[in-house]
């Protein structure tokens, strides 16, 4: 999904805007006419859950202590990896000085244009492992958390329902990063994945008159509810990280200047 900025403003003096398809914008509503969510709206509800777990952070934490053991496992198995792709590496580089060495002896026979062929195909092989090797290296790195960033994460939840309304737009999206992994919005229903749960374990915010605070839920009024849904597009299409929310109330921001 994306953020769609619209002229009118609500009573808030915000700009309005909509999360919708890219696929649905493309072909204009004939692949998908799943409902828009209302931008404005679907923020403030992924706050506002968020505070709730401040008030009452132990699901939070026996999640985020969940999520710390599955990173450690998931570290085991990423090093595992990297050592087996280092030795593939160091076999092929081994192979292939053993090639090098024999190619002058070679010279000049039939067997000389195999041998560089071969040595060709082993280095071709080798820089795709040099890849695999740095990206699961960068993959490792940024999956790694400290225990001091851990105990970092549960004071700021501890303290985000006091500060969240006087943070600042970066701040928002820092401290929003740091709990929420992902929100899908199926077109009813808004689900929060917090780091440390799985696919199956999102929150789900109803789409009821509390949320939406006017009664109108938070799919976009005025839609066709009747044709189908895009059904590969739920999970996928839908799908967006929380920072880009937040990267459209920077934009709102910038238009108030």
């Amino acid at each position: 999904m994306r953020p769609k900025l619209s002229k009118r403003m609500d009573a808030q003096g915000e700009f309005i805007y909509s999360y919708l398809c890219a696929m649905k914008e493309k072909s204009r509503s004939y692949v998908c006419q799943m409902k828009n969510a209302n931008g404005n709206m679907l923020d403030r509800v992924v706050c506002e859950e968020i505070k709730r777990l401040g008030s009452d952070s132990s699901e939070f934490i026996r999640q985020l202590e969940l999520g710390k053991k599955q990173l450690e496992g998931n570290r085991e198995e990423y090093d595992d990896n990297l050592e087996r792709l280092c030795g593939v590496l160091t076999e092929s580089e081994k192979e292939i000085a053993a090639l090098v060495s024999s190619l002058s002896k070679a010279a000049g026979t039939s067997a000389e244009g195999y041998i560089v062929k071969q040595i060709e195909e082993l280095h071709g092989k080798g820089e795709i492992i040099k890849s695999r090797i740095s990206e699961m290296e960068s993959l490792t790195a940024s999956h790694t958390l400290s225990n001091i960033e851990f105990d970092i994460i549960r004071q700021m939840l501890t303290t985000f329902r006091d500060t969240i309304d006087d943070m600042s737009v970066e701040q928002k999206r820092a401290a929003l990063r740091t709990f929420v992994k992902k929100v899908v919005w199926d077109g009813e229903n808004v689900h929060v994945y917090l780091f440390g749960s799985d696919d199956s374990g999102g929150i789900e915010l109803p789409n009821d008159d509390f949320l939406s605070g006017n009664g109108g839920g938070l799919a976009e009024n005025g839609e066709n509810t009747t044709e189908p849904l895009c059904e590969n597009s739920k999970r996928e299409h839908y799908v967006y990280e929380v920072g880009g929310q937040i990267r459209r109330h920077e934009q709102i921001h910038h238009l108030r200047k």
